[in-house]
C-alpha cells in the first residue's frame, strides 16, 4: 500500500512559492522537535532559511471552536510575534487543526 505524507509537499510549494527562501513553520511541540519540516525545507532548497515555532495551544483551541475570539487572538499575537518580526515570507502551517485559524493567523502575521 503506498503512503504519503503532507511534511514533503508542503516544504516542496512553501520554497516554491517563497521569494526570500525565509520560511516560518508553525505546528505542535512534537513536530517541531522532529525537525521534519525543516530537514524537509533544506532537502528542498540548500540556502533556505527556516524559522519554526510550536503552538501548542492552536489545537485544543480549534477543537473547542474558538477560531477568532480575545484567547485565540492572545494566543497567536504571542506565538506568532517572533515569526513576523523574522522576516519571513512564507508561513507552513504544520497541522492539520491550523488551517482552521487561517484567519487569525493572517490577520496577526500581516502581508
Amino acid at each position: 500500500m503506498p503512503v504519503v505524507g503532507v511534511i514533503e509537499p508542503g516544504a516542496r510549494e512553501a520554497v516554491r512559492v517563497s521569494r526570500k527562501k525565509r520560511i516560518g513553520v508553525i505546528a505542535t511541540e512534537a513536530t517541531i522537535a522532529s525537525g521534519a519540516y525543516t530537514r524537509a525545507l533544506r532537502a528542498a532548497a540548500a540556502k533556505v532559511e527556516v524559522y519554526t515555532r510550536a503552538c501548542p495551544l492552536f489545537v485544543p483551541l480549534v477543537e473547542e471552536g474558538w477560531l477568532d475570539n480575545e484567547v485565540a487572538r492572545r494566543a497567536a499575537d504571542l506565538y506568532l510575534k517572533s515569526l513576523r518580526q523574522s522576516g519571513i515570507d512564507t508561513l507552513v502551517l504544520g497541522c492539520t487543526h491550523y488551517p482552521l485559524l487561517r484567519e487569525l493567523i493572517d490577520a496577526v502575521m500581516g502581508p
